[in-house]
């Protein structure tokens, strides 16, 4: 990256739009009921589908966002979740249809731009950068969405009527920021992050079916768990996991990156094959240990969540970096539309595979055999993890042979 203006303008960017994202859509049914007179059946249709085209509307609007360009794609979302923040401030009534698609046109908006901004930051950073850009792009959604919620709650306690104008704020803030990144608005096939990557479309297809498993036991620690532990530890223990989570990640996301990428130059070969599998170790231990909550010592259930942590903060940024490198002939920001819908689908599916669990069996039943399923799957999704990284490797080793 050239310009040092330019990666705060990234990290502003994505910042910004998480703050909002995670201001508004938390409290957004209970704002709907409240303020806007809606029911609980019709509010959650309104927030479900936000969070749908929320994940999915990257993919559905790839073929539009490759015509506009990346930066102005990043531009012009941004402009439209502005503008329909404000129509959500502005619109006084309770017509369903009215909120299903200002939530519906907010989510696609919001999904796009990330698609776009992913892409742009692929193609402003080399392909050895860009574990490191995604890092810092990590960290920048966790402040944000840390300081959104916080504010969120906030003010839908104390102002609710400032709730939807203080989205437009920060979304006009992002939109704000966009002006100082690096531009990207040459046809695909002139720029360079747009070459067909090795492995064919079948790679790109491995990599979202392998990684929708560790998305899936994602969904399970940051939406399961606490179903599953409320009649044991409790919501307010399950809260200091969740703040441990996220103080860690904006303690560790840096340092620690910054450590595996001087390993990664020193030892490529022994980081290709340790760093991710070992984070996927890392995880199916953490995910097992989660099985004993509340019948075990509760230092073992943040320990627990201090080794889920640090396996997040490497595999997060890790799967950003290697859709560009696996998405074939697809475009990036098509490629980055479809990983954001197979996230969103993983966790959806798994939220709801995992609370239907929980709930309907009682200790053991639904303990560690349901626990150490997801475990044993993150062991297999390790193992595929480092037989591709040797896979990849293999060639070096055999010119210096």
């Amino acid at each position: 990256m050239s310009s040092k203006r330019a990666e705060l303008a990234f990290l502003a960017v994505r910042g910004c739009s998480a703050a909002a994202y995670f201001l508004l859509v938390p409290f957004l049914a209970l704002w709907l009921i409240e303020a806007r007179g809606l029911g609980g059946a019709a509010a959650a249709t309104v927030v479900a589908l936000c969070l749908f085209f929320g994940r999915a509307g990257g993919m559905m609007a790839a073929r539009a966002l490759d015509r506009i360009g990346l930066r102005r794609a990043v531009l012009l979302a941004y402009a439209v979740a502005v503008g329909t923040a404000a129509a959500m401030a502005l619109y006084p009534g309770d017509r369903l249809a009215v909120w299903i698609a200002l939530a519906s046109v907010l989510g696609l908006a919001f999904s796009s731009a990330t698609a776009a901004l992913k892409a742009l930051v692929a193609a402003a950073y080399s392909p050895e950068q860009r574990l490191w850009a995604f890092a810092k792009l990590n960290l920048a959604v966790n402040a944000g969405s840390a300081a959104g919620v916080a504010a969120g709650g906030y003010v839908v306690a104390e102002a609710p009527h400032l709730l939807a104008w203080c989205a437009v704020v920060l979304y006009g803030g992002a939109l704000a920021a966009v002006r100082f990144m690096p531009g990207a608005d040459a046809a695909p096939s002139t720029d360079a992050a747009e070459a067909p990557a090795a492995g064919g479309r079948a790679a790109l297809w491995a990599f979202l079916g392998f990684t929708a498993i560790t998305w899936t036991a994602y969904a399970q620690v940051f939406n399961v768990l606490p179903a599953f532990s409320a009649d044991t530890v409790g919501p307010k223990a399950i809260a200091a996991l969740f703040v441990l989570n996220s103080v860690m990640v904006l303690a560790l996301q840096a340092p620690l990156t910054a450590a595996l990428e001087r390993w990664r130059r020193s030892r490529p070969r022994a980081a290709a094959l340790a760093v991710l599998p070992g984070a996927h170790a890392v995880l199916a231990v953490s995910v097992l240990a989660f099985g004993f909550t509340g019948h075990a010592p509760l230092w073992s259930v943040y320990a627990a969540m201090a080794a889920f942590t640090v396996a997040e903060l490497v595999f997060g940024p890790a799967y950003d970096a290697m859709v560009a490198e696996v998405k074939g002939r697809m475009s990036t920001v098509g490629a980055y539309g479809v990983a954001g819908a197979a996230r969103g689908g993983a966790e959806s599916a798994g939220s709801w595979l995992g609370i239907t669990a929980v709930t309907g069996l009682a200790w053991p039943a639904a303990g560690i055999p349901f626990w150490a399923a997801g475990a044993g799957l993150l062991v297999v999704t390790g193992y595929f993890a480092w037989y591709a990284a040797k896979a990849r490797t293999r060639e070096p080793d055999r010119a210096l042979a």
